[in-house]
């Protein structure tokens, strides 16, 4: 791997609104892991509306703005640094916040452990071991309870 294809920048990406939801532009936006809307090169999103969602960033639009369902938005992203990991064992899924393990990066571990985990950032792709996946930079340590 080319230490120039290992990051790339962008500030924002296009999604697609899901099925059966809205996006209203200023809320924190989150990917969802597959495409109801079946486009995958504008992955769906909705909004994250609950303190367990991974945002990835904010859909832009004016003041008042509401995307429909199947409607593509521009959402703002929480960093503008795309990096690209090797996947470990047992993969990981888009729109979750990922962490190391010996073999590469896998999902985080859902709320409830009590360790303290350090996240590298929120994966853009499911993706199985031994792929190169994007992962947006947005490090992270949590603390479990």
């Amino acid at each position: 791997m080319h230490p120039e294809k290992r990051t790339q920048f962008a500030d924002q990406m296009e999604l697609t609104v899901t099925t059966g939801q809205t996006v209203r532009a200023g809320m924190p936006v989150k990917l969802l892991a597959t495409d109801a809307e079946g486009d995958e090169n504008f992955p769906d999103g909705q909004e994250a509306a609950a303190d367990t969602d991974v945002p990835i960033g904010i859909a832009d639009g004016k003041a008042g703005t509401v995307y429909a369902e199947g409607e593509r938005f521009t959402v703002w992203l929480v960093s503008s640094t795309v990096l690209h990991m090797l996947v470990g064992t047992g993969g990981i899924t888009r729109g979750s916040r990922v962490v190391s393990a010996s073999d590469g990066i896998k999902n985080a571990a859902a709320h409830g452990t009590t360790s303290r985990i350090y996240s590298h950032g929120i994966a853009l792709s499911t993706s199985v071991v031994g792929d190169v996946a994007a992962v947006l930079s947005a490090p992270l340590a949590l603390s479990r309870a």
